[in-house]
Formats: C-alpha cells, sequence, structure tokens
C-alpha cells in the first residue's frame, strides 16, 4: 500500500533529508543515497521554485514512492519467509553463492548450505 513519504510543512525553515524524511529502505536499511539525493532535491526545490516545501514534497514522493513501496513489499515477503519457513529459506538460498560466501562456515556447517 502506497503512503506519502514525507509532507513538509510551508512554515518550516528547513526541509527534512534522508531518514528524517522517513526515506530508509525496509530491505536494505539503506539511508545515504535516500539521504543525497533527497539533498539534490530539496537544493534544486529551494533554488527554482515559488514554495520550495511542497516542490520537495512533490519531487520526494515521485522519485521514491515506488522505490520504497517495492522494498517494503520485497522485506515484508522476505521476513514473512524466513520466519514462517527457515528451511525453505536456507534451502533456496542455497543457490545464491555470494549470500554464503559471506556467512560464518560454522553456520554453513551446521545447516549444510552447500
Amino acid at each position: 500500500m502506497s503512503r506519502p513519504i514525507v509532507s513538509v510543512s510551508p512554515v518550516w525553515d528547513a526541509l527534512p533529508l534522508g531518514d528524517a524524511a522517513g526515506l530508509t529502505d525496509e530491505f536494505t536499511a539503506d539511508v545515504i543515497a535516500y539521504a543525497v539525493r533527497s539533498a539534490n532535491l530539496g537544493a534544486e526545490a529551494v533554488l527554482t521554485s515559488e514554495n520550495p516545501a511542497i516542490t520537495y514534497t512533490r519531487s520526494i514522493n515521485r522519485e521514491f514512492q515506488p522505490e520504497l513501496d517495492a522494498a517494503r513489499t520485497i522485506s515484508h515477503l522476505y521476513y514473512w519467509c524466513i520466519t514462517t519457513w527457515p528451511w525453505f529459506a536456507l534451502k533456496s538460498s542455497k543457490h545464491v553463492n555470494y549470500l554464503w560466501d559471506h556467512f560464518p562456515s560454522h553456520a554453513r556447517r551446521q545447516h549444510v548450505c552447500r
């Protein structure tokens, strides 16, 4: 379900950026990329708009909403699968070698993933 990311009040003297604006990827927990991108949008809104708060809010929702909605959906599916069917998650993830290359070796032996 889509929700507006941020609603900026026109009376504020500041525009919230990054995680202060709610721009956090729920699957990867990435905030840095969103902070940088939202700072660029904020600067552009301040420099080019009569009403930077409204312009920034529209830009944020247009640029980030679809991506964050997808991350939320993937996150919910992934964590639901892990908690509901941990055996399935472990068995199917053995085909994704880059996951197990960084997993502790004692855990690999315990679950016989390869």
